[in-house]
């Protein structure tokens, strides 16, 4: 699952011709398989409805082309990401079932697939149950403060504590499917959803700490930064 910006064309195409390549991961025999969708929303109209339209009609033809863009009906800006994160959860749901494991990963992130399979085999010989209640990631500590300004803030009428909880770098996490599932059924009965912008903070922090038995795995940023 890779949350992507309407305009960012290059970035999508430079994940298609790399590390999301069927033919690459085919050639260096990497022992994966993986398939790889884009999320979208609709083109923000700030910038003028001719700008709009002109992106609209390129991201048709790319899906034309490509078949791997989800455009879901929200507007594509900053404040939405919440939306966005949570409409790729959904999708995964309800098409990835027969997946053991979901990446979410950001369009301007670069994932080393060799890392990754390694990552999972050593997952697969140190836990028991390698396909239940997991979550990888690069980690932040429960003891992380809410920014009041700036880019990545939280007003405190939305949040008025003094801390997050632990939650994933928003750069990417991995997840096996019932961690996916659970999350986006849990995600509804929280009622920060309208407002809370953050969405890494949102998913992998207030509603993961509600999920019982998810078992946080340390994932090396190298791998997906």
């Amino acid at each position: 699952m890779i949350p992507s910006a309407t305009d960012h064309f290059l970035q999508r195409q430079i994940i298609r011709q790399t590390w999301a390549s069927h033919r690459m991961i085919s050639m260096f025999k990497i022992p994966i398989q993986m398939i790889h969708v884009f999320v979208l929303g609709i083109v923000d109209e700030s910038r003028g409805q001719n700008y709009s339209k002109s992106i609209q009609k390129q991201i048709d033809r790319e899906q034309s082309r490509y078949r791997d863009l989800i455009q879901a009906d929200f507007s594509d800006t900053y404040g939405n990401l919440t939306y966005k994160h949570l409409l790729s959860l959904r999708w995964a749901v309800q098409f990835c079932s027969e997946g053991k494991y979901i990446l979410k990963i950001d369009d301007d992130a670069f994932l080393d697939p060799f890392a990754l399979a390694k990552s999972l085999n050593k997952i697969f010989q140190s836990t028991s149950n390698a396909y239940r209640n997991l979550i990888g990631c690069s980690l932040f500590p429960n003891n992380t403060m809410p920014k009041r300004k700036g880019k990545w803030s939280i007003d405190s009428d939305i949040y008025p504590y003094r801390y997050y909880p632990s939650y994933c770098s928003g750069v990417g996490y991995l997840q096996t499917f019932d961690v996916a599932f659970d999350l986006f059924n849990a995600a509804h009965q929280i009622d920060f959803i309208p407002t809370f912008s953050i969405d890494d903070v949102f998913v992998t922090g207030l509603v993961a700490k509600s999920l019982k038995n998810l078992r946080p795995i340390r994932l090396n940023e190298l791998y997906i930064g």
